[in-house]
Order: C-alpha cells, then structure tokens, then sequence
C-alpha cells in the first residue's frame, strides 16, 4: 500500500511539473503573439504609406492622358 501511495504521489508530481512547464510556455507564446502584433501592425501601416507614394509617385511620372486633361479642360 506504500508503494502504491509513494507511486502516487510521484505521479501527482509529475503531472503537476508538466502543467507548470505548459503555463510557462503558455505565457511565452502569449508574449510572442503580443510581439508579433505589434510587428504585423507596423508592417500593414509601412503598406500603406510605401503603396500610397508609390501612386503619388506614378502621378507624377506618368504624362497625363487625354482622358485626364479633357476633364481639366471642362472644369477651368
């Protein structure tokens, strides 16, 4: 009855260190998430900034069509 009790008890242990380790890589991987966030969030806005001058710059690269200055002329 002993041996059953200490087996127990070493299986309690056991199982208790294998949550402890599983909180703790839960809450580096919440940490990650957090960092990655982040990242993704600075990445989506650098998109946006890099794609809108890229169509500031195309504007002022390209000649205007006909289309484009037909309009410009019946506005004035």
């Amino acid at each position: 009855m002993a041996e059953s009790n200490m087996m127990l008890s070493e299986e309690i242990m056991r199982w208790r260190r294998r949550q402890q380790h599983l909180e703790e890589s839960l809450g580096r991987l919440s940490e990650e998430e957090e960092r990655l966030t982040r990242e993704l969030v600075k990445a989506e806005s650098q998109l946006a900034y890099y794609s809108a001058l890229t169509s500031d710059m195309k504007r002022e690269l390209e000649p205007p069509s006909l289309a484009s200055m037909l309009k410009s002329f019946r506005r004035a």
